[in-house]
This record gives structure tokens, C-alpha cells and sequence, in this order.
């Protein structure tokens, strides 16, 4: 029984001997890519040193120019939300084209001539107008140039009105027997010289000065 225990002893002392040697080994590998890890900067190879420096300076590219477009670029659609401008000032272009043509309709009626009920009508219009430009304000401040264009509309609708109807009284009392001349002179002469030349001139130059200064804003007048 001498010689089996001896022999057991021998391979288990050699087997221990055999697993101290692998872990010894891989203690080794670990330590030897611990040291290939942590080498210096120095003792790294050129070609990944090259490619190391080439993605930071993408990201350094790439981060500055998302820094200049959050404070540039998007500076200009900071605005509000866009406004159905169809919905917005269509409806209002027909009211007013409706009213003016029932304010011409009475001064048809009265002969051709602008009486205090015509003049009445006018500026109830011209408080409609501003009534609504006061009540849409915010959802005009909303579409690009609203604001003018609305004022644009009611320069339209109102002096074309007025112009339109001397245009056709003029005429027609061109054909009634005096000449143009003479027509063209009773119409300057009356009311009707400041329902045209003069209400043209001053709200003309009001819109005038109106369109710039929205130019200038680039359509927005919030």
C-alpha cells in the first residue's frame, strides 16, 4: 500500500504543479495587454495616432457647427406658428368688398352724389376695419407681411371704389351733354375731390411708409 500512495501523491503534486503554471501564464497575458494598453502616447503606432487626431477634429467640427446653427439659424423660425392666411384675410376681403359696393350702391341711388349718409357709411367701414385688424392682431403678427397686407386690401377696396365710381359718373355726364372737361372739373370741384384724389394721396403715402418699415422687418411686426 507503500507504493499506490506514493504514486497518487506524485500526480497530484504534479497536477497542482501544471494548474499553478497555466494561472501563472494568464496572469502573465493579462499583465503583458495591461501593459500594451497603458504604453504611452509616444509608444503608440503613427497610423492610429493620425486616425485618433482625425475623429476628435470631426467632433470638434461637427460640435461647432450645431453650436453656430442653435444660436444663428434657428433665430429666424423662433416666430410663431403659421396662420391659415386663406381663412385668415379672404372672408375679410369679401366683407369689404361687399361693403364698399353698398356704399357705392347708395351714392348710384342719390345721383351720383356723396350726401353725409354716404360719408357715415365710410367711416363705419373704416372702424370695421380697424376693429378687425385690433381683434386678428396676434394671428396677423402670425403670417409673414399680415399686417400690411390686410392695410394693402383695405387701400384696395376703398379707393378703388371711389376712383372707380368718378371714373363712370364722370362719363356719364360726359355723355349727358357737357364735356369731359367740364364733368371732370364738376367732379373736382365736390365732395368727390376728396373721396378720390385726396383720400388716395394720404392713405397711399400711409401704406407706403407702412410696406417699408415691413420690409424692413422682413414681414414680421410683432
Amino acid at each position: 500500500m507503500v507504493v499506490p500512495r506514493c504514486r497518487w501523491l506524485h500526480d497530484t503534486t504534479a497536477a497542482l504543479t501544471r494548474k499553478d503554471a497555466a494561472n501563472d501564464d494568464g496572469a502573465g497575458s493579462v499583465f503583458q495587454d495591461r501593459l500594451v494598453t497603458d504604453a504611452p502616447h509616444s509608444d503608440r503606432s503613427p497610423h492610429l495616432d493620425s486616425k485618433t487626431h482625425l475623429m476628435t477634429a470631426k467632433k470638434g467640427l461637427a460640435e461647432a457647427v450645431n453650436h453656430w446653427y442653435s444660436t444663428n439659424m434657428t433665430h429666424t423660425t423662433e416666430f410663431p406658428s403659421s396662420v391659415n392666411a386663406r381663412s385668415l384675410l379672404l372672408p375679410y376681403t369679401l366683407i369689404l368688398l361687399g361693403s364698399m359696393l353698398a356704399i357705392q350702391a347708395v351714392i348710384a341711388l342719390a345721383g351720383g352724389e356723396i350726401t353725409l349718409l354716404a360719408g357715415v357709411l365710410t367711416a363705419v367701414v373704416g372702424a370695421g376695419i380697424l376693429l378687425w385688424v385690433w381683434r386678428n392682431y396676434r394671428q396677423l403678427t402670425h403670417v409673414r407681411f399680415g399686417l400690411a397686407i390686410a392695410h394693402a386690401i383695405a387701400f384696395a377696396a376703398v379707393t378703388t371704389s371711389f376712383n372707380l365710381h368718378a371714373a363712370l359718373h364722370t362719363m356719364s355726364l360726359s355723355s349727358g351733354g357737357a364735356d369731359l372737361e367740364s364733368a371732370a372739373q364738376v367732379m373736382l370741384a365736390g365732395p368727390w375731390f376728396g373721396a378720390t384724389l385726396l383720400m388716395s394721396g394720404a392713405w397711399g403715402l400711409g401704406l407706403l411708409i407702412h410696406l417699408i418699415g415691413s420690409i424692413l422687418g422682413r414681414g414680421w411686426e410683432d
